[in-house]
């Protein structure tokens, strides 16, 4: 689903939006082409980065971020 929705961000008018995008895209392009040849090592470390709670951001971090507007 990440993969069919990515294209329409690759060509967003903001360019740090574009990079992301592109570069999330070719990521999981990569890992599914992995996949379909059976290589299940990669997608496993792959899946260990987003294993475990993220910590909270602490109030006074929170607080030094901009709010953008609009």
């Amino acid at each position: 689903m990440i993969a069919e929705n990515l294209p329409q961000f690759v060509s967003s008018a903001d360019l740090e939006v574009q990079e992301r995008a592109s570069s999330a895209l070719q990521l999981l392009r990569y890992l599914q082409k992995q996949l379909n040849k059976g290589e299940f090592g990669l997608a496993a470390e792959m899946a260990a980065l987003f294993v475990g709670e993220l910590n909270p951001v602490a109030p006074k971090a929170q607080k030094k971020v901009q709010v953008p507007e609009g």
